[in-house]
């Protein structure tokens, strides 16, 4: 069996596979394209990411291979085997027989790994008050989180950041005149949630006119600006983390602007950081645990507000969610429909003191996320101090989220791996980690794969 990378697909990949014929293709961390399944009920371009491009993994297997191919595919998101069957339907014509594994646990193992803890473990003498009722850390730019931005800035208790992803050119300008395509050209001037998406009126500096646009939730809004309530898009908000409150954090690697509120650095900046201190720099510059350690901002905060990498009939657990039980914080995601049920359904329990978590059965994605919203503005209309009382009754419910996160990293430590899938396939697959960078956690996987193949269990 040969193990293949797979977060999206390429010329390179497909001639990898016809070659090969017999594979497992893994992807245990990135979103992807339900294309042509996604948003049924509008026209393609509000397919989210690129329409049949690079990210519409099932629909490229799908039609570029047969029944003389032995594929596997194992992926992280919690329907995974559903939203293949909706792509299959929707591209109606296929021999192949792929077979589909979820494991939606990878970032769990990467946080609750009881090794490498330290790195973004607070030391234990840390404490802070509570300042603020919410924050919400929006990660890259997504339509579907600008408006959760726009909706919630009116309260003075909600703080956010705003800053995208780390390779995102913080030298781009709102161009009025001879604009980029790469550039943000689009003004918002009105927006509206629908039933299936998100409404958008705009100004384009590119056309010269005004336009309205359909746009999914989950479709980049890079090309983009909001300016509503206490929220500018453009404006770029990077909440610092001390490095200082944890026990044993990589120094060399965040001596750098990333820390930084006012700059953000290119990587060669950070390479030549380590240069200068004549340390090889890593194969990925960024510490792989950049975005496990959190904000003073974080800490001071009674609730995190999450929105996942995938909204709409998608969801993976990332470590925009799990973070939250690393650090025994209460927060309320946005994600699919039953992302809720899909963690109830293992073990974890809600927060329902202080949530109605009934927005996580509805259907359609605008009226879910508007369900959302008003869950989120309940908090931001509470007093603090009630807030915080109410959440100092369900500790013991922070301890056993905590707690059933370090039972699965656990199994997979252990052996006990087969209750680590979301089915029953085989444990062999847990060789789709191999090649991630953090080796010596990996082996531990890849020796059970040698185990399982010897017989052993």
């Amino acid at each position: 069996m040969n193990f293949l990378h797979c977060e999206h697909i390429s010329e390179e990949l497909l001639d990898e596979i016809r070659i090969k014929k017999n594979v497992i293709l893994y992807n245990y961390s990135e979103p992807y394209s339900l294309f042509p399944a996604s948003f049924p009920h509008n026209p393609p371009e509000v397919c989210g990411f690129e329409v049949d491009g690079s990210r519409a993994i099932f629909y490229h297997l799908l039609t570029e291979f047969d029944d003389t191919f032995d594929i596997t595919y194992v992926g992280p998101d919690i329907h995974l085997k559903q939203n293949y069957e909706r792509v299959k339907k929707a591209v109606r014509y296929s021999s192949l027989d792929l077979k589909i594994v979820s494991f939606p646990w990878f970032f769990v193992y990467e946080y609750f790994y009881f090794k490498d803890r330290d790195s973004y473990t607070l030391k234990e003498d840390i404490q802070f008050s509570t300042k603020y009722n919410a924050i919400f850390l929006s990660g890259g730019k997504r339509y579907c989180r600008d408006y959760i931005m726009a909706e919630l800035s009116k309260y003075d208790n909600f703080i956010f950041s705003n800053m995208g992803y780390l390779d995102d050119d913080s030298n781009r300008k709102i161009h009025q005149i001879s604009p980029r395509i790469t550039d943000p050209y689009k003004e918002i001037f009105e927006y509206e949630l629908l039933d299936d998406c998100l409404s958008i009126s705009c100004y384009n500096h590119m056309s010269k006119e005004k336009e309205t646009l359909l746009v999914a939730g989950d479709q980049s809004s890079l090309d983009s600006v909001w300016n509503f309530n206490n929220f500018n898009s453009w404006k770029k908000i990077y909440f610092k983390s001390n490095l200082n409150r944890y026990k044993n954090p990589d120094q060399v690697a965040f001596d750098n602007g990333y820390f930084s509120r006012d700059q953000q650095p290119s990587i060669s900046q950070l390479e030549k950081t380590y240069l200068e201190k004549n340390i090889p720099a890593p194969y990925q510059l960024c510490p792989w645990y950049w975005y496990n350690i959190v904000p003073d901002e974080y800490l001071e905060s009674a609730v995190n507000f999450v929105c996942e990498s995938q909204t709409d009939i998608a969801t993976h657990v990332t470590e925009k969610t799990v973070k939250n039980f690393f650090y025994k914080k209460p927060f309320l995601t946005f994600g699919c429909k039953n992302f809720y049920k899909f963690l109830t359904d293992h073990g974890f329990v809600l927060y329902d003191e202080l949530f109605d978590y009934s927005f996580d059965e509805i259907e359609h994605y605008g009226k879910r996320l508007k369900a959302y919203i008003i869950e989120c503005e309940k908090i931001l209309q509470m007093d603090l101090n009630d807030l915080t009382n109410i959440i100092n009754t369900f500790k013991d419910k922070l301890d056993h989220n905590y707690q059933i996160c370090s039972d699965l990293t656990n199994k997979l430590f252990s052996k006990k791996f087969e209750h680590c899938f979301s089915n029953n396939s085989s444990a062999d697959l847990l060789e789709v980690f191999q090649e991630n960078q953090i080796k010596d956690k990996y082996q531990i996987l890849q020796d059970m794969i040698i185990s399982t193949h010897n017989g052993a269990e």
